[in-house]
């Protein structure tokens, strides 16, 4: 049996599919483990239960037939789903990968049976390279505008090497001059490279 270490911590936030069990919930979920099996997904879910005297908490589970869900993505990459806040519509799911895993594949499989699909957060423990300490970068500090010229940036191949596509070509997509999408992509790499490097 091989072992592969997961260091990377991987934050999703979606809207599953209508039929996902965990969209009927309407009590305060506390922690969520999903299982499945075939075509049946299982959740235990802690969830608040309020009486007249007192509040406590209980395991409730609920059962869910899907041919493929959100659960069934993270499945296909090896990978354990731990749902950690449920607001709304959206799930938020924490789960944890190897370096080798494709990230964005995963995003790909999930946004084909999800709705919203946005990576909030990775979190990789650098204690082979940066001294023993975790970096977390944040996603969401980016603005949506720096946020869609990284990922077309990354998807289109401006940052393989070689080049797949140029900034002008790239520029172009976006409608903008060269000059605003280099500033908009130097800004979110400065963003992200602080947050990698920060010495707090």
């Amino acid at each position: 049996m091989s072992v592969r270490e997961r260091n990377v911590q991987v934050t999703v936030e979606f809207i599953p599919p209508a039929e996902c069990p965990l969209r009927n919930i309407e009590s305060e979920i506390g922690k969520v483990l999903v299982d499945r099996e075939g075509n049946t997904c299982r959740c235990d879910v802690v969830i608040s239960v309020e009486t007249e005297d007192e509040v406590g908490s209980m395991v409730a589970q609920i059962f869910g037939d899907l041919d493929r869900c959100a659960g069934s993505v993270f499945e296909e990459f090896g990978c354990v789903p731990e749902v950690t806040a449920v607001k709304d519509e959206h799930i938020v799911v924490q789960t944890y990968v190897d370096e080798e895993t494709d990230i964005e594949a995963l995003l790909d499989g999930l946004r084909e049976v999800c709705e919203d699909v946005t990576l909030k957060r990775v979190s990789s423990d650098f204690k082979h390279h940066i001294a023993s300490t975790f970096r977390d970068v944040d996603i969401t500090s980016l603005t949506l505008k720096q946020r869609q010229a990284v990922e077309a940036a990354i998807d289109r191949g401006y940052y393989s090497r070689p080049r797949e596509i140029s900034l002008e070509e790239l520029a172009a997509s976006f409608d903008i001059s060269e000059q605003a999408l280099a500033q908009r992509l130097a800004r979110a790499e400065e963003t992200i490279m602080k947050q990698i490097f920060s010495r707090d």
